[in-house]
C-alpha cells in the first residue's frame, strides 16, 4: 500500500500571503483538515483550522491582558468541544493577517511511492493531520490526511465487507502465520486480512484476521484442534 494509492490529488494550496480568512474559507469549503502552503512550486508549510483558531486565541488574550479585561478561550474551546466556530466572529483577525504567520514552517513531506505506514508515522511523531505529498522534483502533487489513513485502514481489514474478525494469541515464533492460514486453506475459507501484534513478556503475540465465510465454526474447530487459542469472535 503506497501513499499515492490514498492520497487527494492536486490538492488545494494557499500561499504565504494569503489571508487567513481565505485559508479557512477553502478549508471550511472543501471540508479539509488542513491546507499546504506553497510558494513557487515548493511547499513550505501547512496551516490548520486548528492552527488558526489556536493563533487567535493567543493574540486575543494578549490584547485583553494588556487592556486589563478579562481572557477567554471562547473560540478555541468551542472548536475543541467540536462546536463550529462561525467565522465571522474571527473576522477582524482573519481580514488582518496572512498564512506566514500562522502557517507551521515545515519541509516534512512524503513521496507517493513510499508505503503508507510511513505517512501515518511522520504524523504520528510530528503531530501533523495532513502530509503534502511531492514527486521527484519535490512539486506538490497530492496531499494525504489522518482520514485518508482510516479509509485505507477499513480497506486493508475489509471491515466494510461482510466475514468474521477472529483474535488469536500466538506464539511469538516462525511458522505461527503459516500455521493459522494452512489451517483456513485445509477448509476453503479465505483469509481477506491478517495483522500481528502486542509482544508482550509472555512472549505471545495477537494475531487478529479477517475472513470471508458465513460459517466460522469449522474454522474455529480446526484452529482449536491445531492448539490456537481463539480470543474473539465478531461478525462483520
Amino acid at each position: 500500500m503506497y501513499v499515492r494509492n490514498h492520497m487527494t490529488e492536486y490538492p488545494v494550496h494557499i500561499g504565504p500571503r494569503d489571508t487567513l480568512s481565505a485559508a479557512l474559507q477553502a478549508i471550511y469549503r472543501g471540508q479539509y483538515e488542513g491546507l499546504p502552503v506553497v510558494e513557487a512550486g515548493q511547499v513550505v508549510g501547512l496551516i490548520t483550522e486548528k492552527g488558526i483558531l489556536r493563533a487567535h486565541t493567543a493574540t486575543e488574550a494578549l490584547q485583553n491582558k494588556r487592556a486589563g479585561k478579562p481572557v477567554t478561550d471562547l473560540p478555541f474551546e468551542s472548536y475543541a468541544l467540536g462546536d463550529p466556530v462561525d467565522p465571522v466572529y474571527l473576522s477582524d483577525f482573519l481580514r488582518e493577517h496572512v498564512v506566514e504567520e500562522v502557517m507551521n514552517r515545515t519541509t516534512i513531506a512524503v513521496h507517493g511511492d513510499e508505503p503508507l505506514e510511513r505517512a501515518a508515522y511522520l504524523m504520528k511523531q510530528h503531530g501533523y493531520s495532513i502530509l503534502p505529498v511531492i514527486n521527484d522534483e519535490h512539486v506538490l502533487v497530492g496531499v494525504i490526511s489522518k482520514s485518508d489513513l482510516f479509509d485505507a485502514l477499513v480497506g486493508i481489514f475489509g471491515y466494510d465487507k461482510p466475514g468474521y474478525r477472529l483474535v488469536l494469541a500466538v506464539d511469538n515464533r516462525p511458522g505461527q502465520v503459516a500455521g493459522v492460514t494452512a489451517v483456513a486453506k485445509r477448509l476453503g475459507i479465505n483469509i481477506a486480512a491478517v495483522a500481528l501484534h502486542d509482544v508482550n513478556l509472555m512472549h505471545t503475540m495477537t494475531l487478529v484476521m479477517k475472513v470471508e465465510t458465513d460459517d466460522p465454526q469449522p474454522l474455529l474447530e480446526g484452529l482449536r484442534q491445531a492448539h490456537y487459542v481463539v480470543r474473539e469472535v465478531q461478525k462483520i
